[in-house]
């Protein structure tokens, strides 16, 4: 027996998680979810042509996308280079939609879509170059992101990277109760502006210090937050309340109270001097 074979023997059950995947149906991924519209329309949302620059995926390499959706990102990563994709989707809806996608791409030779939860990742030890967590990790609770993450810090190779992007920023909504608290005519706002499906699903909405702490305890090296430039405004009642989120995403120090979606980077330490916490 391997030692991965007797890791896995020796592992507990995990727990249902938090939300259960029967809320994402075909009708949210082709809705609510963000990308909807350009899936419909046929062409790849920018956050997924965002990752496949950032990611340092090399020729031939194999990427891994937890929470795959519907696909779009096994389809830009394998035909940009990347030598097997794997999905992993907890939502059976979306392992539908994703296999679809990649077929019609004409990539189903080279992906793997797995029914499977961020959790517990049906993929060796050491096994992927790069981990992408695309707008998951806001639907998990704190204990469930700590689990997900250190699965992906598991299956990444030595100086492999994981490539984590949330939206909503927390503080966007800190800085909007603060606003209504104070603002003229605030008090008559809505209490907590979020979206129905938010309040059902975004269950560790997080902040990009929080980001950098949840890399550092699973045991990443070379972490790096940022926030996007796009300042999400939408649930804010007044067009003067809405240009003071757009001045303060302007300026650095005040960027990670209205920006609205965060990118986190990090690598598995490289043998030697620097140790992995498997």
């Amino acid at each position: 027996m391997t030692s991965s074979q007797r890791r896995n023997a020796a592992r507990a059950p995990i727990e249902a998680p938090a939300v259960p995947p029967e809320l994402y149906d075909t009708e949210y991924f082709l809705g609510a979810a963000d990308g909807a519209h350009e899936y419909n329309a046929g062409v790849s949302h920018g956050r997924y042509w965002f990752a496949i620059d950032k990611l340092d995926l090399p020729p031939g390499g194999t990427l891994l996308d937890v929470g795959c959706g519907r696909g779009e990102l096994l389809r830009l990563a394998a035909e940009h280079g990347a030598g097997k994709v794997i999905g992993v989707e907890y939502a059976e809806a979306a392992v539908d939609l994703a296999v679809e996608h990649v077929a019609e791409a004409g990539i189903a030779d080279r992906c793997e879509i797995h029914l499977a939860d961020a959790r517990d990742l049906p993929v060796a030890d050491d096994s992927v170059d790069a981990v992408t967590l695309m707008d998951v990790i806001e639907h998990l609770t704190p204990a469930e992101q700590d689990a997900a993450v250190r699965e992906a810090h598991r299956v990444l190779r030595p100086g492999g990277m994981l490539l984590l992007h949330t939206f909503p920023n927390r503080r966007i909504y800190e800085l909007y109760g603060a606003m209504r608290r104070f603002w003229p005519g605030g008090r008559a706002w809505p209490t907590d502006p979020r979206k129905p499906y938010e309040h059902e699903m975004h269950v560790g909405e997080l902040t990009g210090e929080e980001i950098g702490s949840l890399f550092a305890r699973a045991g990443y090296v070379e972490i790096e937050v940022s926030h996007l430039a796009w300042t999400y405004t939408e649930f804010v009642p007044t067009r003067a309340a809405r240009r003071v989120f757009r001045l303060l995403a302007r300026f650095p120090p005040t960027q990670s109270l209205a920006r609205a979606s965060i990118v986190g980077v990090a690598r598995v330490g490289s043998i030697g001097p620097v140790q992995s916490s498997r």
